[in-house]
């Protein structure tokens, strides 16, 4: 406990503002894939994704995200295989689709250029990821929240170690899916000939080509779709619920206790107004770039703040709130 409240602040802060910019995300990708498949506006998809979450998450709690979160899991497996499979059968087997990645020269694992400004090294790829994901996993309210709800500290490795298999499937999964997509169209870019008008829109127009073979396929990637955005986005309304409870309206209560009631009801009120605000954040989404760099973008403002103080604190013993506040000052000063 070697950080005062201003610290601890600063981190609530940082936190609630990654939650604030980075739910209209979530929200936006399952609005888009929606409304590519069945033609219904963007923007009412994402008033009822937003709906149901907060509905959900505002009743039930934690206890509702998590089971949800258990159940929308299988849905995100089942819609990611598909979308793999599918692909890889309709271009012709894993072999075409590694030998056209190998043609443009898109199978590129070790380029080991030292020069950090190159987009994508294997340094850049590798250090870079891996601070991410560890600013995600051991500095995340959310994370934590799930740790600390477990009875013992084995079943939170447990827990830990199989959320790190499982990502690790999903990126896999991911990047192989993308060379399926390449493979199939690439001798003819769906941007280029304007069947589509955004890069994100690859994927959902992809399934919709697929769909012709395959009846029912896009209501299976829509499920896989819409469940992993709901279980990140009610993630991350409860958790930040709790932060802005714990750590900006207890302060203001002062010395009266708060009752169970009024805490529920705080946090309820919270998760409505938080949604609310992230549904009319979405509009500003819909115009923005590609929708990975703007949250990886997002994710290194934010996340990459909070990990360098953990990192701090855990490993230089001498380090306290009053060093914060004088790297503080000599920034402002350094701005002025």
């Amino acid at each position: 406990m070697r950080y005062d409240n201003s610290v601890r602040l600063f981190l609530s802060v940082l936190y609630c503002l990654m939650t604030i910019l980075y739910t209209p995300l979530i929200i936006y990708i399952p609005s888009l894939a929606f409304s590519q498949v069945s033609g219904i506006n963007l923007y009412v998809v994402a008033v009822a994704t937003c709906a149901i979450c907060i509905f959900y998450t505002s009743l039930g709690g934690l206890k509702a995200v998590v089971w949800t979160d258990t159940v929308q899991s299988f849905a995100m497996i089942l819609g990611v295989v598909a979308v793999t499979v599918l692909g890889t059968m309709d271009v012709g087997g894993v072999g075409v689709v590694l030998d056209r990645a190998a043609a443009s020269n898109r199978l590129e694992f070790f380029n080991l250029d030292p020069n950090p400004l190159v987009r994508h090294t294997f340094w850049t790829v590798v250090i870079g990821n891996f601070f991410m994901w560890l600013s995600h996993i051991a500095a995340n309210q959310a994370i934590l929240q799930r740790c600390l709800a477990l009875p013992t500290v084995g079943k939170a490795r447990r827990a830990l170690i199989s959320l790190s298999i499982g990502i690790s499937l999903f990126v896999v999964f991911s990047v192989y899916s993308g060379l399926v997509i390449y493979a199939k169209y690439h001798d003819c870019d769906p941007v280029y000939s304007q069947a589509i008008r955004k890069v994100d829109q690859i994927l959902p127009y992809t399934v919709m080509d697929l769909a012709n073979s395959v009846p029912g396929f896009p209501g299976i990637f829509i499920a896989g779709v819409f469940s992993a955005a709901l279980s990140s986005m009610s993630t991350m309304l409860n958790s930040m619920s709790g932060v802005i409870l714990q750590d900006f309206i207890r302060p203001l209560w002062g010395q009266r206790p708060l009752s169970e009631l009024a805490a529920s009801t705080i946090m309820k009120t919270i998760v409505v107004l938080i949604g609310s605000l992230c549904v009319a954040m979405t509009l500003i989404v819909d115009r923005l770039g590609a929708i990975i760099q703007v949250s990886r973008t997002l994710s290194g403002i934010t996340a990459g703040a909070s990990l360098g103080i953990f990192v701090l604190g855990m490993t230089v013993p001498w380090l306290n709130a009053k060093v914060f506040s004088n790297l503080k000052l000599f920034r402002e000063q350094r701005a002025n």
